[in-house]
């Protein structure tokens, strides 16, 4: 069980490599300019996470930042930075994507 933190927007190719190494049991959260994966019109890579059925965080305080919590797909679950904390201890090892 893998956590995997990715901080770059969709155009970056962290997400498509992400999406490739990622496996069930690991879970996704979406940082920084990586809650721009998020929205509604994300492309095929998270959709293909959400098939898979892999849990899909992003964190609550970076999408309103950018003014993105209109703009979410149903299947991301907003977090905030003690959920983050209360994942990072559940999943002891983690993967940075940027």
């Amino acid at each position: 069980m893998l956590l995997h933190l990715l901080n770059k927007s969709p155009e970056h190719a962290a997400l498509q490599r992400c999406a490739g190494f990622i496996r069930h049991g690991d879970c996704l959260v979406l940082l920084e300019d990586g809650v721009y994966c998020a929205t509604s019109n994300a492309g095929a890579a998270l959709r293909e996470l959400i098939k898979r059925g892999i849990p899909l965080y992003a964190v609550s305080a970076d999408v309103e930042a950018r003014g993105l919590s209109a703009r979410l797909g149903p299947d991301i679950k907003l977090i905030n930075y003690e959920e983050l904390v209360a994942l990072s201890i559940q999943y002891t090892k983690s993967k940075r994507w940027g």
